[in-house]
C-alpha cells in the first residue's frame, strides 16, 4: 500500500518487524513513524548490513548495532573505527568480538583504557589478542593502555583471577616490545 498514505493513520510500530525494516530501507519517510527504539538488535543489524549509509540518514544508535552490523559498517567507512571502540560495552559476546577486533586491527592503537575496561574482555585476554594475527602482522596498542594491561595482567596473576601461562608470557613479551 501506499506507506506515505496511510501510515499517518497507523500504527506502524505494529506492523511486523519484516515489513518495518522493509520500509525503512526504501522509504526516506518511514524514519518519521517507525520508532527505532522498538526494533529488535538483528532488525538493526539486518538494515545496517544491507545498507550501511543508513545508519547516517535513519539516525541509528550506534549502541544498537551488533557484530556484523559494525563489520559492514566499518568495511564501509574506516573512520567508524572510533565509534566501534567507544562503543564496546554493548557487544556482550566474547569471541564474537574477539573476531571482529582481530578483523579490524587498525582499532588496536585507537582503544582507550576505559573501553577496553567496559568491554567483556579481561586485561588478560586483551594480551592474548596480540597472539592472534598471522603473516607477520604485528598488533600495537597505545603507550598509556600497553603500561595498563601490563599492570592489569600482574595484579589479575597475583590476585589469583588469571593464571601464568607460556601464551601468557609470549603475549606480555610482545605487548613490552
Amino acid at each position: 500500500f501506499n506507506f506515505e498514505l496511510f501510515a499517518p493513520h497507523l500504527n506502524v510500530n505494529s506492523i511486523s518487524v519484516y515489513e518495518r525494516v522493509r520500509w525503512l530501507s526504501t522509504k526516506d519517510v518511514a524514519a518519521k513513524y517507525i520508532d527505532l527504539e522498538k526494533l529488535p538488535s538483528y532488525a538493526i543489524d539486518n538494515i545496517v548490513s544491507n545498507d550501511p549509509k543508513l545508519v547516517k540518514t535513519l539516525k541509528i544508535p550506534l549502541s544498537r548495532i551488533s557484530y556484523s552490523g559494525w563489520q559492514t559498517l566499518v568495511n564501509y567507512d574506516k573512520s567508524r573505527l572510533n565509534d566501534l571502540s567507544n562503543n564496546l560495552s554493548t557487544l556482550r559476546d566474547k569471541t564474537k568480538l574477539r573476531r571482529l577486533l582481530t578483523a579490524n586491527i587498525e582499532i588496536f592503537p585507537l582503544l582507550t583504557i576505559s573501553a577496553m575496561q567496559s568491554s567483556v574482555l579481561t586485561a588478560k585476554e586483551w594480551a592474548l589478542l596480540l597472539l592472534w594475527p598471522k603473516n607477520g602482522v604485528v598488533i600495537k596498542y597505545s603507550p598509556e593502555v600497553t603500561e595498563w594491561l601490563d599492570q592489569e595482567i600482574l595484579t589479575e596473576v597475583l590476585i589469583g583471577d588469571s593464571k601464568s601461562s607460556k601464551q601468557l608470557n609470549t603475549a606480555l613479551s610482545l605487548l613490552r616490545s
